[in-house]
C-alpha cells in the first residue's frame, strides 16, 4: 500500500511539471535562462529521488525571481507540496534508521530553503503579511535543526536561522517598525559572528545601515555602509559592492554632495548592468534621476525617472514604483512652480503631481509600507494646498475649499505617520534614561527625607506667627493702593480720550487733502496712458497681420509636408489585397505625424509594423521619413527575413543616420519603439520582434501580452550592453489576433478624474472586444477614446496614436 501511495505522489508531480512546464514555454524567456529552464526539466523527469526533483523546482524558482515572480512563487510553493508528501512516504519513518534519517533532513532543508526564497520574492513584490508568514515557517524548522545536536545539522541550522532573523528584520523596517527590524538584525550579527562568516557580517551591516538611514542618522549609516563594503571588497562579491555603492550615493545625496552621490550611483549601476540585475539597475535610475532633479536638471531628472519605473512595472516591483511615483510628484509640483506658466498649465503638473500621489498611497497602503504612505502624504498635501491657492487666485471658492481640505487630510495623515515612525524611538531612549535617573535621585531622597523633615517642621513652626502678622501689613497696603490706582486709571482714560479724537481729526483732515492731489494725478495718468495705448493698438495691428501672414504659410507647408507623408504610407488597395480581416486606427495629434505604419510583401512573407518615433509633429515626421526608407531598404532590397535582424539593422541604420555613436552628455537619444511581425502562412508561423514595447496575442480566448526587449531602435548604446533583439514565434495553426500599438492611446489624458486611460484599461478592451469583426472593434477603440476625452473637460490628445489589429 505504501509502494502505491509513493506511485501516485511521484506521477501527481510529474503531471503538474509537465502542465506548468508548458507555460514556461510561453514566458518570453532569454535563451541562456530557457537553456537553465530546459536543463533542470530534463533533470526532473529523469531524477530517480525526491530531493533531486525538489531541487530541480527550486532551481527553476530562482532562475524566474527576477524577470516572473509569480512563477517563481508557484515553484517554490510546489517544492514544499512535494516535500510534505515525500516525507510522509519515508520507509519505516517512525523507526529512526540512519537511511530515513539523511532523508528526510535533506527534504526537511530544502523545505526551509524554498520557505525563505518564498518570502524574498515576496518582500520583492510588497506583500509583506505573506512574506512574514513564509520566513517564520522556514525559521522553526531551521530552529528545529539547531537544536537536533547533530553538529553539522546544527552548523546548517545557525546558517538558516541568521538568513531568516535577516528577512524578517527587512520586513518590519519596510513597513516602518525601525525598533523590531533592528532587533532581528542584531540577532543575525551575532550569529554571523560567531562563526565569522564575513558575507553574513556585510549584509548585517548593510541592513543596520539602512535602519539609521531611514531615521535621518546619515553619519551613522554611512559607518555601517563602510563596514560592509570594506568586507564585501575583500571578497570580490560583486552583488555585495554594487548594493554597498547605491546606498552611500543614498547618504551622499542627503549630504548634499551632490557630485559624490552621481559618482557612487554610477559605479553601483556600472556594476549592476554586467550582472544584468535589472532590479537594482532601477533603483540605480531612480537614484541618479534624484540627483538631477535636485540640481534642477528636470529633462535628465524625468528620464531616469522612467527607466526606473518601467523595469520596476515589468517586474512587478510595488515597493519600486511606489517609490518611483513619488519622485514623479515631487518633481511635477517643482515644475509647477516655473514663473513662465500660466496659471491653467501650473495646474496640470500639479493635477499630474495628485495622480502620481494618489497612485503611491495607494499601493503604499497595499504593502503597508508606512515611510512610503508617509512621503505620499506629503507630496499629496502640497499638491492640493497649491491647487487650492490656484483656484482662489481663479476665483473659484467651493473648489478651494474642497481642496484645501483634501490637503488638510494629507497633512494629518503625514504628521500622525511621522510621528509613529520618529516619536516612539525617541521616547523609548528618553524613558530609559529616565528611568535610570529617577532611580538614583530616589536613593538620594530616601538618605535625606528624616534631615528634610526635621527642618521642615522648625520653620512651619516659626512660619506661623510671621505669616499672621504680614497678612495684617499686606491687606492693609493693597487696599490702599487700590483705592489711589482706581482714580488715577479713571483721569488717565479720560485724558486718551480727549488726545486720541484730536489725532482722528487730524489725520482725517489731512488724508482727504492727499486724495484730492492723488485723484488729480491719476487723472493726468490716465490721460497720458490713453494716448499711449492708442499709439500701441496701432503697432500691434501692424505686427499681427505680419505673423498672420508667416502662420499661413508655414501652416501650408506643414499639409503640403502631410500629402507627402501619407503618400509613403500603404495604401487601403495594397493592404486589401494581402490581409484578410484587420483595422487601423491613426490619429496623429498635429498636422502631421510622429507615428506611422508600415507594409511589405516579400517572397511570400507577409510583414507589418507600428513604429512610434521620438517625438511627434514635424520632428517626429522625419524620424518616420528615416523609418520607413530604412525599412524598405533592409527588407525589400537586402531581403533581410527575421524580424529581430530586421530591428537590429534599422538600430545601426537611425544610429549612423543621426550620427549618434558614443554616449556623451551632449548627445540626442533619438529613436523609435517598434513592433514588427512576420506572417508565413505557408507554415502557419508567426514571428514578432518589439523595441522597448509590448504586443498582445489572441489565441484560443486568451490574451498573451508579448514583452519585447528594453532597448530603443536608435537608442545610444550603453558600454559593455550590446543592443539585441529577440524574435518571440507563435504557431498560426490556431486561429490568431495580433494588436499592435503605440503609447499614445494608453496615454491620453481624461476620465471623470483627468487621469492616463492606462494600458491595464487598453488590454481589457482589447480582450472584451477580440471575438468581433475587426471593423467593429476599430469602432468600439474610437468609441472609448472619445468618450474618455469628453467625459467633464474635453481633453487635448497629447500624443500620436496608433493601433493595428490583424486576423491571421
Amino acid at each position: 500500500m505504501k509502494h502505491y501511495k509513493i506511485i501516485v505522489a511521484v506521477l501527481l508531480s510529474i503531471c503538474s511539471f509537465n502542465i506548468y512546464g508548458q507555460e514556461l514555454n510561453n514566458l518570453a524567456l532569454s535563451l541562456e535562462t530557457q537553456t537553465k529552464v530546459d536543463s533542470l526539466l530534463n533533470v526532473f523527469k529523469q531524477a530517480k529521488h525526491d530531493t533531486l526533483r525538489v531541487q530541480a523546482y527550486i532551481d527553476i524558482g530562482y532562475i524566474c525571481e527576477d524577470d516572473f515572480p509569480d512563477t517563481a512563487i508557484y515553484y517554490y510553493t510546489k517544492a514544499t507540496e512535494m516535500v510534505d508528501i515525500a516525507i510522509g512516504n519515508i520507509p519505516n519513518r517512525k523507526s529512526g534508521t540512519i537511511n530515513s534519517n539523511i532523508i528526510e533532513y535533506k527534504l526537511v532543508d530544502l523545505k526551509a530553503e524554498s520557505l525563505l526564497n518564498r518570502g524574498r520574492v515576496h518582500i520583492d513584490l510588497g506583500n509583506f503579511d505573506k512574506a512574514l508568514e513564509s520566513c517564520f515557517e522556514s525559521l522553526i524548522i531551521y530552529e528545529e535543526l539547531v537544536a537536533s545536536g547533530t553538529e553539522a545539522k546544527e552548523k546548517i541550522g545557525k546558517i538558516g536561522v541568521s538568513n531568516c532573523y535577516r528577512r524578517i528584520g527587512i520586513i518590519h523596517m519596510e513597513k516602518g517598525n525601525y525598533h523590531k527590524a533592528i532587533e532581528y538584525y542584531h540577532k543575525s550579527l551575532k550569529i554571523e559572528e560567531e562563526s565569522d562568516h564575513k558575507e553574513g557580517i556585510a549584509a548585517c551591516y548593510l541592513n543596520i545601515g539602512y535602519i539609521y538611514y531611514y531615521q535621518e542618522s546619515y553619519d551613522k549609516a554611512l559607518e555601517y555602509f563602510l563596514k560592509s563594503l570594506k568586507i564585501e571588497e575583500e571578497l570580490d562579491h560583486k552583488e555585495g559592492i554594487a548594493a554597498c555603492y547605491l546606498n552611500i550615493g543614498n547618504v551622499m545625496v542627503n549630504m548634499e554632495n551632490y557630485a559624490k552621490a552621481l559618482e557612487y550611483y554610477h559605479k553601483s549601476l556600472e556594476i549592476n548592468k554586467k550582472l544584468k540585475d535589472r532590479k537594482e539597475m532601477s533603483y540605480c535610475y531612480n537614484n541618479i534621476g534624484y540627483v538631477h532633479r535636485n540640481l534642477g536638471n528636470y529633462d535628465d531628472a524625468l528620464t531616469y525617472y522612467n527607466k526606473s519605473l518601467k523595469i520596476k512595472k515589468l517586474l512587478g516591483d510595488k515597493y519600486g514604483i511606489a517609490n518611483v511615483y513619488n519622485n514623479l510628484a515631487t518633481i511635477s509640483i517643482t515644475l509647477s512652480d516655473s514663473v513662465t506658466f500660466i496659471e491653467n498649465q501650473k495646474n496640470i503638473y500639479l493635477n499630474r503631481a495628485v495622480e502620481y500621489g494618489l497612485e503611491q498611497y495607494k499601493l503604499a497602503k497595499e504593502i503597508e509600507a508606512l515611510h512610503l504612505i508617509k512621503a505620499a502624504s506629503y507630496v499629496l498635501k502640497e499638491a492640493y494646498a497649491k491647487l487650492g491657492t490656484s483656484a482662489l487666485d481663479m476665483k473659484r471658492p467651493v473648489l478651494a475649499a474642497e481642496t484645501y481640505k483634501n490637503a488638510l487630510n494629507y497633512a494629518n495623515i503625514f504628521i500622525e505617520i511621522n510621528d509613529s515612525l520618529f516619536s516612539k524611538v525617541k521616547t523609548d531612549a528618553l524613558t530609559e534614561m529616565d528611568v535610570k535617573y529617577q532611580t538614583e535621585k530616589k536613593e538620594l531622597q530616601i538618605n535625606n527625607l528624616e534631615k528634610e523633615k526635621r527642618i521642615i517642621k522648625y520653620q512651619a513652626e516659626n512660619q506661623e506667627v510671621e505669616n499672621q502678622r504680614q497678612k495684617t501689613v499686606i491687606s492693609s497696603f493693597i487696599i490702599g493702593l487700590i483705592i489711589i490706582l482706581t482714580f488715577s486709571i479713571l483721569l488717565f482714560r479720560l485724558f486718551l480720550q480727549k488726545k486720541k479724537a484730536n489725532k482722528i481729526l487730524a489725520m482725517q483732515k489731512q488724508r482727504i487733502e492727499q486724495k484730492n492731489y492723488i485723484l488729480q494725478e491719476q487723472k493726468n495718468e490716465i490721460q497720458t496712458q490713453n494716448e499711449e495705448i492708442s499709439a500701441q493698438k496701432d503697432q500691434l495691428a501692424e505686427i499681427n497681420e505680419v505673423l498672420e501672414k508667416k502662420n499661413t504659410h508655414i501652416t501650408d507647408s506643414i499639409k503640403y509636408a502631410k500629402l507627402i507623408q501619407e503618400a509613403i504610407l500603404p495604401s487601403i488597395e495594397t493592404l486589401n489585397q494581402y490581409l484578410n480581416d484587420y483595422f487601423i486606427l491613426f490619429k496623429p495629434r498635429n498636422i502631421v505625424s510622429g507615428d506611422f505604419y508600415w507594409f511589405a510583401e516579400v517572397d511570400n512573407r507577409i510583414y507589418l509594423a507600428a513604429v512610434d518615433c521620438t517625438g511627434h509633429g514635424v520632428p517626429g515626421a522625419f524620424m518616420s521619413m528615416i523609418g520607413n526608407t530604412l525599412l524598405n531598404e533592409i527588407v525589400k532590397s537586402r531581403k533581410i527575413k527575421s524580424p529581430a535582424a530586421i530591428l537590429k539593422e534599422l538600430h545601426n541604420g537611425v544610429l549612423e543616420s543621426l550620427k549618434q555613436g558614443a554616449t556623451t552628455e551632449d548627445q540626442r537619444d533619438d529613436g523609435m519603439d517598434i513592433s514588427l511581425c512576420c506572417i508565413n502562412r505557408q507554415k502557419e508561423e508567426l514571428i514578432v520582434a518589439i523595441a522597448n514595447h509590448y504586443a498582445f496575442l489572441v489565441q484560443n480566448n486568451q490574451l498573451i501580452r508579448i514583452n519585447g526587449d528594453v532597448f530603443s531602435v536608435g537608442q545610444i548604446e550603453l558600454k559593455d550592453i550590446e543592443t539585441k533583439f529577440t524574435d518571440h514565434k507563435f504557431s498560426t495553426a490556431e486561429p490568431s489576433q495580433l494588436y499592435m500599438f503605440s503609447d499614445g492611446y494608453a496615454d491620453q489624458f481624461g476620465g471623470p478624474k483627468g487621469q492616463k486611460f492606462m494600458m491595464k484599461r487598453f488590454s481589457d478592451l482589447i480582450e472584451k472586444n477580440c471575438n468581433l469583426p475587426m471593423s467593429e472593434q476599430h469602432n468600439q477603440l474610437e468609441k472609448a477614446y472619445d468618450d474618455w476625452v469628453n467625459e467633464g473637460v474635453k481633453y487635448q490628445q497629447i500624443d500620436d496614436i496608433i493601433v493595428l489589429g490583424l486576423k491571421i
